[in-house]
Formats: structure tokens, sequence, C-alpha cells
């Protein structure tokens, strides 16, 4: 993945309040502490790669929060991803999550346990992969994105589907 310049031409020559670059610089800043927190506590706590659901999922919806809050969010998420290992770390702990979901194909508490991460975790996917400028996201991981993305639907759609059946199939 394409290095990132010190300082971007644009923000040198753009007319920023210093609330707005405060905004900016926070919003970096807590995007790039939730990437490495989430590469520590696999280090420190995971086994095989892959962190329990009530470590992950704080983390995941953190950066998942970033990315709704406009671009600033969604670039400061794009940019603290920058590493190959860290984008490589959440594609593995995404693909550990919805292969322990999967093991467990019977059981809709798995399912349902591993929903939220799975949301999370997919929606930063796709924004690593629509707005990294550079596409190298696309062209490192592009196979492992789709594969994960559809296991993701697969899932979700099971957990729908069990429960309607479960309702006596009264719909969404």
């Amino acid at each position: 993945i394409a290095a990132t310049p010190r300082l971007p031409s644009e923000l040198v020559r753009s007319s920023m309040g210093a609330s707005e670059l405060a905004t900016l610089l926070n919003a970096h800043l807590r995007a790039s502490k939730l990437t490495l927190l989430l590469a520590w506590r696999t280090r420190q706590s995971g086994s095989q790669g892959l962190l329990p659901q009530a470590e992950v999922l704080p983390v995941l919806a953190g950066l998942d929060q970033l990315l709704v809050q406009g671009s600033a969010g969604r670039d400061a998420v794009v940019c603290a991803f920058r590493s190959e290992f860290l984008v490589n770390l959440l594609l593995h702990q995404m693909e550990c999550t919805l292969e322990a979901a999967f093991q467990t194909a019977g059981s809709v508490t798995a399912a349902a346990e591993a929903a939220p991460s799975v949301r999370h975790g997919v929606s930063i996917l796709h924004t690593l992969l629509i707005f990294d400028t550079t596409a190298a996201v696309a062209e490192r991981f592009g196979s492992r994105l789709l594969a994960v993305a559809l296991r993701a639907m697969e899932l979700l759609e099971a957990r729908v589907q069990a429960g309607d059946s479960a309702e006596g199939g009264a719909g969404l």
C-alpha cells in the first residue's frame, strides 16, 4: 500500500480554521488509536488471530462510528488502515469470526453474537475498498474481501431466515 505524504498539499493550501483542523486531527488520531488497539489486543489475547466478540466489537463499532461521521471520519479510517499488516489483520479477524459462526451453523445464538461485529467489519472493509484512492486494497485483497462479504451475507441471511421460521414466517 502506498505511503501517505506527511502533510497533504490540499491541507497546506486550505483555508481551514482551527476548529475544523482540530476535528480532522481528532478523527485521524481516533482511527489510528482504534486500529492499533485492534492489533495490540490481537497480539496480546487473541487465539490464533481471533479476538473474542466482547473485545473486538467495541473497536469495530468505534471505527464504524467514524465512518458515518462524514468524509473526515471516512478518510481517517482509510488512512489508519494504510498498512498492509492492518488490513490483513482485519480480514483475518473477519474470516475467523465467520468460520466460527458457520461451524456452529445450527446455533442461532452464535450467528446473533457474531452479526454485529460482522456488520461493522464489512462496513469498514467496504470503505477501505471503495475509498482507497491508490486502489492498493482492491489490488492486493480484492478476492479475499469479496469472499468475506459473500460469507457475511450468507450468515446474515441465515439469521434472518431463522428468525422468520421462529416467528412462523411472519416476515421482516
